[in-house]
């Protein structure tokens, strides 16, 4: 149910195409949904991602400082020792993140610019920064639990979170984790995190040259060190032996979800799927019909 809607009737011929343009004004920041009719009854869908369209609706970022179990600047200095294999393998390193030749590593993470930050936002949508545990994680090592659940009430027609966590080449091309929004009457809308699609690593920015894989369009970004939202961060620093885009401090995920607003809104749960990965959410914010 959507509150700003764009229908367009088109005639393609055999073997033609033709653009079609959206106003502005009637795209949501962030994920858009698209449904194209066709004339034998049976419809195909679609999504356009316009991060460039203002934000103009009611927004309430939620709180969810019930599940928060970690503070994003331990991201690395945990020891993830469980589950493990007994033999010698190509596991990540035990805190996480490193490779054969470069086991060491250890990214320094910093919640300096936001730690003092009630909220930090996207034009006119907020996203609330907790204190002390600033991050609910979710993995399938011990330290943390595979999935969390956060109850939800209202109506709703998008979700924008804020996320951080782990991933690697070992989970390039493969769903890591999955957001589910539940609904009262029992169905769900979700949203599967891939690497490198949608799901980005705390520690780097990905290289898309456009020969190993194409990602989906750059998200927004939020340096952890200085507090700023971008999608346009170039300053990057060096990781030996592992990146070359690395983000001082590390950064977190603006990631969205279009939802129903017909619909009564019942929880929000996210898992973490993959091995050798974490996955946490660090905000919520709903838009209100």
């Amino acid at each position: 149910m959507m509150l700003n809607s764009f229908k367009e009737a088109v005639t393609i011929v055999p073997a033609g195409s033709k653009a079609i343009d959206i106003p502005t004004a009637q795209l949501v920041k962030g994920t858009n949904q698209v449904t194209i009719q066709w004339q034998d009854g049976t419809s195909s869908y679609s999504t356009i991602t316009a991060w460039d369209a203002a934000a103009t609706g009611n927004y309430e970022a939620i709180n969810i400082s019930q599940v928060m179990n970690d503070n994003v600047s331990h991201t690395f200095m945990n020891q993830y020792l469980s589950p493990r294999p007994a033999t010698t393998t190509l596991q990540i390193p035990w805190q996480g993140i490193g490779n054969w030749c470069y086991p060491l590593i250890q990214p320094e993470i910093s919640d300096e610019g936001i730690k003092d930050k009630e909220a930090v936002y996207l034009d006119k949508i907020p996203f609330k920064i907790s204190v002390v545990k600033n991050i609910a994680y979710t993995s399938q090592w011990d330290n943390f639990p595979e999935s969390i659940r956060i109850p939800l009430s209202g109506r709703s027609r998008h979700a924008y979170l804020l996320m951080a966590g782990t991933t690697n080449h070992q989970q390039s091309q493969m769903v890591n984790g999955i957001i589910y929004i539940e609904y009262k009457d029992g169905t769900k809308d979700s949203l599967s995190l891939v690497n490198p699609e949608n799901w980005w690593p705390i520690e780097q920015d990905y290289m898309n040259d456009g020969f190993a894989f194409k990602s989906g369009p750059r998200p927004y970004r939020l340096i952890f060190k200085t507090g700023t939202l971008t999608r346009n961060f170039d300053n990057y620093s060096s990781i030996k032996g592992f990146t070359e885009r690395a983000i001082e401090g590390g950064a977190g995920t603006v990631l969205d979800i279009p939802l129903n607003a017909g619909k009564e809104l019942n929880a929000l749960t996210l898992k973490t799927l993959a091995n050798e990965v974490i996955i946490g959410i660090m905000s919520l914010t709903l838009e209100r019909p």
